[in-house]
């Protein structure tokens, strides 16, 4: 098979843009060539000092989250690579169609509610339990291990499985603030498979629904008061720049082979990135991020792509489906898959709570792979390939950040959070035909800025800066009082 690439060392990355004077810099520059007061004097030597220990942390959280360019072909080529070959499609282990469960545990917690409740979309079919025979697997990737999992016929790389994506001891300094991210951009929301398990909720850009396509920022509000606007202003920037993080680590690191793919689909479609809904142009800006007690900046970075999902406890029974065989009642009716845009889709888990007995594990059926999930672990696979999770052992009942466990659940209840980068079939579609209609508003003169990247403007940003007016003018007026 050909050599694995890191994607930092392909060609598909955006030119940097071009900078502006930096007229503070030279103003600095001039103040210290030139007698200035003590006080001016006094204040560039403070501000030059905590410019330096903020380069220094910048250095320090960019090298602890993986994001520095020049690693990723040390880890492809350090990395255990497996060689499979593909199962037929009846031989596809867990079988399609079912929710794999892990242990008795977990089929008594949901299996009243799989098997006796009314569906929340009627044009669904049930789908049955199936109790896991680890036997009948090909491969099982263990919690602490790293791999790259090719096909043995074509050479193509089914996944890549990388764990302790930012380091040790960033549970604290950094993934406990990416989980809160998680669930205040879950809060509120609608998830977009409501008969699964768990929370999928699609945070950025959305082709709208198929009977009313409409090309936005996604509008998935379950009530539309229920949260406050700067609640979810916040909240969108907070998942714009955890997936902003997601996107450099996988461009950094995983090989070119998955990420050449995302670029082509971005460009060739003209993908706009997530930038919190505020319309901005371009693909690169300033993002934040908390590390432990600081806040670090990365400026004029890549943005992440401008659809996501944002994930809960979430367990998909397997695969999505085509009916190919309509009519055949001698073979199944309905083989199904899911069919991208683009080739690889990518996961991230911030967090898991419980242990590998309590299940929630993301399979590979065409290749009969188990993955065991783990805090902090990233998975690019092909979503053409059958896959899906298994139940985990948490009552169907718990609602999200439970202040009351249901007694039949762990204590403390489980939780399993992440992040993914995919899209809609139809988002390329969409988003030209609403290229073309903006065009057509531009030919009438319809004025066009450039936005920056961040937090949505709100009723409380308009008094805070009302509020700095008002004081900036009492103090002026204090000044020019003192000086009369």
């Amino acid at each position: 098979m050909p050599e694995l690439t890191s994607c930092a060392a392909s060609s598909t990355g955006t030119p940097q843009s071009q900078q502006a004077p930096d007229l503070f810099s030279d103003f600095t520059d001039w103040c210290s060539n030139n007698r200035v007061s003590d006080a001016l004097s006094s204040a560039i030597v403070s501000f030059r000092q905590k410019r330096d220990v903020n380069r220094k942390l910048h250095r320090y959280v960019a090298a602890r989250l993986g994001l520095n360019r020049t690693e990723g072909k040390a880890w492809l080529e350090t990395t255990q690579k497996y060689y499979l070959h593909r199962l037929a499609d009846g031989e596809a282990y867990p079988p399609l169609r079912h929710h794999i469960v892990e242990s008795d545990v977990i089929e008594d917690l949901w299996k009243t509610k799989l098997e006796d409740e009314p569906l929340k979309e009627p044009r669904q079919d049930r789908r049955p339990l199936h109790r896991l025979q680890p036997e009948r697997l090909q491969l099982m990737i263990a919690e602490d291990e790293d791999a790259i999992l090719i096909d043995a016929d074509d050479g193509s790389i089914i996944a890549v499985v990388m764990r302790g994506v930012t380091g040790p001891d960033c549970e604290k300094e950094f993934l406990g603030w990416a989980t809160a991210a998680i669930k205040d951009g879950i809060l509120g929301r609608r998830s977009i498979r409501r008969d699964d398990p768990g929370m999928m909720v699609q945070s950025g850009y959305t082709p709208g629904s198929r009977h009313k396509p409409l090309f936005n920022w996604v509008r998935n509000l379950v009530e539309p008061n229920q949260c406050s606007p700067e609640f979810l202003a916040s909240s969108d920037y907070a998942a714009s720049c955890l997936l902003a993080v997601c996107w450099n680590i996988c461009c950094a690191r995983l090989p070119a082979e998955v990420m050449d793919d995302w670029v082509k689909f971005l460009q060739d479609n003209k993908i706009p990135v997530l930038d919190a809904g505020v319309a901005m142009v371009g693909t690169r800006g300033d993002y934040t991020i908390q590390f432990g007690d600081e806040s670090v900046t990365f400026h004029d970075a890549e943005l992440a792509p401008g659809t996501a999902l944002l994930n809960w406890n979430y367990a998909r029974f397997g695969y999505q489906f085509f009916h190919i065989f309509r009519g055949t009642k001698d073979v199944c009716r309905a083989i199904h898959f899911e069919c991208p845009p683009h080739t690889y889709a990518i996961q991230w888990i911030t967090e898991r709570t419980h242990g590998t007995p309590y299940g929630g594990h993301f399979y590979i059926a065409s290749y009969g792979v188990r993955i065991l999930n783990t805090t902090d672990t990233l998975i690019a696979w092909r979503p053409k390939d059958f896959h899906g999770t298994s139940l985990a052992a948490f009552s169907p009942y718990t609602v999200l950040a439970p202040e009351d466990p249901h007694p039949s659940g762990p204590s403390p209840p489980y939780a399993q959070s992440g992040v993914c980068l995919t899209a809609s079939q139809r988002m390329g579609n969409i988003k030209a035909r609403y290229l073309r209609s903006f065009k057509a508003k531009q030919a009438q003169g319809a004025r066009v800025g450039n936005t920056r990247f961040r937090k949505r403007w709100t009723a409380e940003d308009e008094a805070a800066e009302e509020a700095a007016k008002e004081f900036v003018e009492q103090m002026v007026a204090g000044i020019m009082e003192a000086i009369e």
